[in-house]
């Protein structure tokens, strides 16, 4: 497992001691806006230093699947496609509940992003961000 962003994942550590304590996570939460998350800023575009480690990993392990842990606190799980696949979408929604994880089935981390599937997204483009 790779941490993309160790820099928030130490501006965070406040509440990681307490989950689901309320009081820690907002006293203590960390978010830069979105043109400084590892995430949202690959290309197009300058990325930041974080971003260009991330890609030469991804280059030289070829992964075929990224999955991000932030901001699922409570949400449930959810999904981002690079590219509009109702069959994998459709299959992707089958995976929480047979580990007993609920679905995020609320509106996309991004506006606007569009909709595959309940809780399966497109990946906006950077342009959209």
């Amino acid at each position: 497992m790779v941490c993309a962003d160790p820099d928030g994942a130490r501006l965070n550590e406040g509440w990681y001691s307490r989950p689901g304590d309320r009081r820690a996570y907002v006293e203590h939460f960390y978010r830069p806006g979105l043109a400084d998350q590892v995430e949202w800023t690959f290309p197009p575009g300058k990325p930041l230093p974080e971003t260009t480690a991330l890609m030469e990993l991804m280059d030289a392990v070829r992964p075929s699947l990224v999955f991000s842990l932030h901001n699922s606190e409570r949400t449930g799980a959810y999904f981002y496609l690079n590219r509009d696949d109702p069959v994998l979408a459709a299959r992707l929604t089958e995976l929480p509940a047979a580990q007993g994880v609920p679905m995020h089935i609320g509106e996309p981390e991004p506006p606007p992003t569009p909709t595959i599937a309940p809780g399966v997204y497109m990946t906006p483009s950077g342009e959209a961000l």
